[in-house]
């Protein structure tokens, strides 16, 4: 991040270059770069919107008369710093809840499917999310059964890629600024034909969304050295972390302490303090 501050560089070979880089890191077809997660919500909910149509792309957040519905389960419209259902409308999109906090099932998510929307947002269970949790894998199922394509938000998931790919989502996002430990970057896996169009917004409103070339650059090193990573021998290493943790505040008066697995699916435990 440092040396790659005073060069100059062509920010769409780099773009290409991490794209590359993401693809055969998680398995997807193609990947690209937003300047973080929320910048690359909207950017995709304007792909769905507006495609690769120049025209289109140079007019958003004004959809005009396209289809601009997105389709959310209500416990996952979530406020993380700002509601999530922002980053929707600031591509022009307009947010359509289902269910409610306590559930939102995949027959009442494929009857809300049937009336014309332009993407399904999905969020990887975690402690914001309310509710129980949804079957990514049939959510994402039952949008293409009725030809939405599904996105979802991975946010602190970046080990979790493959498995939220194998869902068949059209696009994942993941931050590289938490467990990658890059600069603050939105790193995007999918489909080729859905990175394509989700890159056509930098010619529109994801221009604000740009991600820099010390990012990239960042988040590029930081694949490769997580690459290099033993992943077991990490996990094992937070696991004897926690244990050590929870075992001395357990002998502490008046303090109950224990291990719990990550809510979200991480490969690791958390440790739990109560008074």
């Amino acid at each position: 991040t440092a040396e790659v501050l005073g060069e100059f560089v062509m920010i769409e070979e780099l773009q290409q270059r991490a794209g590359a880089v993401i693809a055969g890191w998680c398995g997807s077809e193609a990947g690209a770069v937003a300047h973080c997660v929320a910048g690359a919500i909207t950017m995709a909910i304007a792909a769905a919107i507006a495609g690769e149509d120049a025209a289109a792309i140079a007019a958003l957040p004004d959809a005009g008369d396209r289809m601009r519905h997105v389709l959310l389960p209500a416990g996952h419209a979530v406020d993380y710093g700002h509601p999530i259902v922002q980053d929707i409308r600031l591509a022009g999109g307009v947010p359509r809840l289902v269910g409610n906090d306590h559930e939102c099932s995949i027959a009442r998510l494929e009857e809300a499917l049937g009336t014309g929307d332009v993407a399904c947002l999905l969020l990887v269970s975690s402690r914001l999310v309310r509710g129980a949790p949804l079957d990514l894998d049939a959510a994402v199922a039952a949008a293409h059964r009725h030809g939405v394509p599904a996105f979802i938000d991975g946010a602190a998931q970046d080990m979790r890629l493959p498995e939220l790919l194998a869902t068949g989502a059209d696009l994942v996002f993941a931050s590289g600024q938490k467990y990658l430990a890059s600069p603050t970057a939105g790193l995007v896996a999918g489909s080729a034909q859905w990175v394509r169009a989700f890159r056509a917004q930098e010619r529109g409103i994801g221009r604000a969304m740009k991600a820099s070339k010390e990012a990239i650059v960042g988040l590029i090193a930081a694949i490769e050295e997580r690459r290099g990573m033993d992943t077991g021998e990490w996990s094992r290493l937070q696991a004897r972390k926690v244990s050590e943790f929870v075992e001395r505040c357990a002998s502490l008066a008046g303090i109950e302490a224990w291990a719990q697995a990550d809510p979200s699916g991480m490969p690791f435990s958390r440790a739990h303090l109560r008074p």
